[in-house]
């Protein structure tokens, strides 16, 4: 016996398992040998610990007095599938008695998603010694985002909100709220830079999603010298 007859609404989004865990209780009477519980196709995965987890490989209940007691099994989606429908079977058997079938099913929801527009920066030249560059700018925006955005510059370029606003070196960070419309992000290449081409990337990185560079191009002009 056993129950529920079937598990569902599992669900996470995608890039974001595992799912959370849903429990089916489990036991039997008159029995001769032991319970196996096996997945059909190793979508889900089991545990009777809810610690330690497996997909393909039987559980095993053992037999006891001719019967198995009431056991807690644990079970989640894997992680790693897309998005979708994802069903599975676990098989549950034992010697003497017809198979049985607990039928699974769970949704993976749409991944979260960054754009970013332009992705390639081109400043204008300064002389060495000089600088900051000219100021530059690029939208950012993302969808079905669950946590918060960073945008961060590589140590040559620096980047604020506003085009008059105060530069910095270190990660701005937006809310999905905030990326639900596009946030414009100013760059300008440092004063003081090394002499020669400067191309390094923004990196716009959300948990969940697929990160995304801006490429900044920039050049310091060689120093004047007296011949």
């Amino acid at each position: 016996y056993f129950s529920p007859t079937s598990l569902s609404g599992f669900t996470y989004q995608q890039n974001l398992g595992l799912s959370t865990v849903k429990t089916l209780s489990l036991g039997g009477l008159v029995l001769s040998s032991n319970i196996r519980l096996e997945m059909k196709y190793g979508k889900y995965e089991m545990s009777l610990s809810n610690t330690t987890y497996t997909g393909y490989t039987a559980i095993n209940l053992p037999v006891s007095g001719s019967k198995v007691s009431p056991t807690n099994i644990y079970v989640r989606l894997k992680a790693g599938y897309t998005e979708g429908s994802h069903l599975d079977t676990i098989f549950v058997s034992s010697t003497g008695y017809t198979t049985k079938s607990i039928p699974l099913s769970g949704t993976i929801t749409t991944a979260a998603s960054l754009t970013v527009s332009p992705s390639s920066l081109t400043f204008n030249s300064y002389n060495y010694g000089a600088g900051p560059s000219n100021i530059l700018y690029f939208d950012v925006s993302g969808s079905n985002l669950v946590y918060n955005t960073t945008v961060t510059p590589p140590s040559d370029f620096e980047i604020a909100t506003t085009s008059g606003g105060t530069y910095q070196s270190t990660a701005l960070t937006y809310t999905p709220a905030n990326l639900a419309t596009p946030q414009r992000v100013y760059v300008r290449m440092k004063a003081g830079q090394s002499a020669g081409a400067h191309t390094s990337n923004i990196v716009v990185a959300s948990t969940g999603a697929t990160s995304k560079t801006v490429t900044c191009n920039g050049n310091v002009n060689p120093q004047a010298t007296i011949r």
